[in-house]
């Protein structure tokens, strides 16, 4: 994270324009203590995103390394490999 965004900053932002960070996460439709969870290493794309989108960072600037964007949709259409050799 740059380290002139500390997770507290972030949370002391969220608190000012929600009143609290349970606030933030009820109107994002969060799950309970997501945000917490997020700061604190946790990979949670939707509250990641969720704050990356409050505080107008990119997600892959605001947390470095932990949210690759991967095509992931090569598997659509493919078999399960049990039914490839026909078992």
């Amino acid at each position: 994270m740059d380290p002139g965004l500390h997770p507290e900053l972030i949370k002391a932002r969220i608190r000012i324009a929600h009143g609290s960070v349970a606030a933030f996460e009820l109107a994002n439709g969060l799950p309970r203590r997501s945000v917490r969870d997020v700061l604190r290493g946790r990979t949670i794309r939707r509250a990641a995103d969720a704050v990356a989108e409050f505080v107008n960072i990119p997600l892959n600037d605001l947390f470095p390394g932990r949210y690759l964007a991967v095509d992931n949709t090569s598997h659509l259409g493919d078999s399960h490999r049990l039914n490839e050799r026909g078992e």
